[in-house]
């Protein structure tokens, strides 16, 4: 069993170590406490200049960011040939 992964945040990895792992994988310390902001190759949006600074800065400063869009009418679609599921609304706000 996978035990020590080296691709996710750990607050990114919770998710898939309770639920799949019971509780088992572990993140990398390289990677541990990786966020976007630190990334070399990673630009700010250009729309990032006009966006709510507080705002902007949560995002960057966190590893996650969890945003409820239960009542905004962005619903799922299938993909036919793999059943794979997304959501084109959900994925503008990112």
């Amino acid at each position: 069993m996978l035990t020590i992964q080296y691709r996710m945040n750990k607050d990114i990895m919770k998710w898939s170590s309770e639920s799949m792992y019971g509780g088992e994988l572990v993140a990398a310390p390289e990677v541990e406490n990786h966020l976007l902001k630190d990334n070399e190759e990673y630009k700010a949006p250009a729309s990032a200049e006009n966006e709510d600074e507080e705002s902007l800065q949560l995002m960057l400063n966190n590893s996650l960011y969890l945003i409820d869009t239960s009542f905004c009418k962005m619903f799922e679609s299938v993909e036919a040939d793999t059943s794979s599921k997304y959501n084109i609304g959900e994925a503008s706000l990112v």
